[in-house]
């Protein structure tokens, strides 16, 4: 399956055709390995992302790195607009032609605690709105139920829907709104939430989602953080060996790489890790490392290049 679009609005270029999305596994980890097999398309990020390797077998290993000034600019700002702003600029420098990172509710109705961080025409929020689309909106039931992200182009997507959400997909395609992509957010303390992403008809480079799914997962939780407004500070949650593993993981170790370093397995990073995802009630790797980054348990001057 292709992440390419035939919207009628132009998507920024990024030197990108039609491509298939693999590994899809890889949103889950936050530094972990893209593999292509010698001989095949690699799939590489922009140069100055790049650490390359090798495997046994010869094949290229490249891995990206996490844009940590992003999550610093997070970090200092004192409303929500500020961290929309930043993520809006971030994702059309990536190639999307739209975005929007929100918590599942109407945007123009939006209770207090939910995020809504938007940059969809007007005219499509307010006609979904008028009609209240957030009670049947086919990708926030999708969002909610899985926690990779999925093309609304996907057979296993589209097979789900019902006649009245098939009509929401056609309407909003009319307004270019029709090839995207949607990363689900989980989080135990806030709203049903995801970001969804307009793909133009140039396509994106896959690894620029992975970007995206970084920035996505970090604005959101900034944003939440904002919004709840929490009188105390947070306490931190994790044991010590899980503080070491999931910080290394930040770092972009892989599991083994961690394990070599600590002088333990990579089964027991694994479980480390685990264990740290469970404590938080995160679905991902990147989601548990946001959450030590923001309760204390790591530091981001520790983790940052």
């Amino acid at each position: 399956m292709e992440l390419s679009g035939a919207g009628a609005i132009p998507a920024h270029q990024c030197g990108a055709a039609d491509f298939r999305l693999r590994h899809m596994r890889e949103f889950e980890n936050i530094r972990e390995n893209y593999v292509s097999p010698a001989g095949g398309a690699c799939l590489a990020p922009a140069a100055d992302a790049i650490k390359t390797g090798t495997t046994e077998g010869g094949s290229q290993v490249k891995r990206t790195g996490l844009d940590w000034g992003f999550a610093e600019i997070c970090d200092r700002a004192v409303e929500v607009e500020d961290i929309r702003q930043l993520f809006m600029r971030e994702v059309c420098a990536l190639g999307f032609t739209y975005a929007a990172c929100a918590s599942h509710v109407d945007p123009l109705r939006a209770p207090p605690q939910a995020v809504v961080m938007v940059d969809y025409p007007q005219a499509w929020l307010e006609h979904f709105s008028a009609q209240h689309y957030a009670r049947r909106d086919p990708v926030f039931r999708a969002a909610r139920r899985q926690a990779l992200p999925f093309q609304w182009r996907d057979p296993r997507f589209l097979s789900a829907l019902e006649d009245d959400q098939r009509v929401i997909l056609n309407e909003a395609a009319e307004v270019g709104l029709g090839e995207g992509l949607t990363i689900p957010i989980h989080a135990p303390d806030a709203l049903p939430a995801s970001c969804s992403l307009v793909i133009g008809p140039d396509g994106v480079d896959p690894l620029r989602v992975r970007d995206a799914h970084w920035y996505a997962v970090y604005a959101h939780e900034s944003a939440r953080r904002l919004l709840a407004a929490p009188l105390t500070a947070p306490q931190r949650r994790l044991a010590r060996r899980e503080e070491q593993c999931i910080e290394l993981i930040a770092r972009g170790k892989s599991d083994f790489e961690a394990g070599v370093i600590l002088g333990i397995s990579e089964h027991t990073v694994h479980n480390a890790v685990r264990r740290a995802m469970a404590k938080f009630g995160v679905a991902t790797r990147m989601q548990a490392v946001m959450r030590a980054l923001r309760n204390g348990d790591i530091d981001l001057g520790d983790v940052a290049p």
